[in-house]
């Protein structure tokens, strides 16, 4: 059985893949590192306005950006989006 990948599961990998910390993310955005762990734990959601500039920050994809928000509604992705998820996590 396949696992769904949760928000925080894409927010981890896109913020890895851009080579940046939690700690400066969290600043740029506004909120506290721990905040910003708690998100990527999927122990708290950012709102609509927080992904978007956690995406921007991240140099995130038009086609990431939907599908972290797909992710929010329903803590499901497509299996080919996985991939991405697992490699990210990987370095």
């Amino acid at each position: 059985p396949s696992m769904a990948l949760s928000v925080g599961d894409l927010l981890q990998a896109m913020r890895l893949r851009a080579g940046r910390t939690q700690e400066e993310i969290a600043q740029q955005i506004g909120v506290s590192q721990a905040r910003l762990s708690q998100w990527e734990r999927g122990i708290a959601l950012p709102d609509t306005g927080q992904i978007h500039l956690f995406c921007f920050l991240c140099d995130a994809t038009a086609s990431e950006l939907s599908m972290v928000c797909a992710a929010g509604k329903q803590e499901i992705i497509v299996p080919q989006d996985r991939e991405f998820v697992r490699s990210s996590l990987e370095h």
